[in-house]
């Protein structure tokens, strides 16, 4: 937590802004999560959320994704998470990290103005 608020110190410094993208976790503790329904992280992204600070949590998706499906935790890692992400993932990661960054950014994109 230290290291993102003197990451933001930093950026904003430069007048930058930083996105943190939360997923990085031990794969035991993803499984644990999936299982349990916790979040291995959770006091990270009450500090992300307490100080505004930008970031998408991939594991929050990931946990609302496996709930579509009649599969264990251990299945669906197997099948959609292969030590990275397999190509019927991908539009799961890239969507959150698209949105995100759409919302920080000004001017928005042309395709993206309304």
């Amino acid at each position: 937590m230290r290291i993102a608020e003197r990451v933001d110190n930093f950026v904003a410094a430069h007048g930058k802004t930083v996105l943190c993208v939360l997923w990085d976790g031990p794969f035991t503790e993803f499984l644990n999560d999936l299982r349990q329904g916790r979040h291995f992280d959770q006091p990270l992204t009450n500090f992300l959320k307490e100080k505004q600070l930008p970031y998408v949590d991939l594991l929050k998706a990931h946990m609302a994704d496996s709930l579509q499906f009649n599969f264990s935790a251990d299945d669906y890692l197997k099948h959609y998470y292969v030590g990275h992400y397999n190509p019927p993932r991908k539009p799961l990661s890239g969507p959150c990290h698209q949105d995100k960054l759409v919302e920080m950014l000004g001017p928005k994109p042309v395709p993206y103005r309304s």
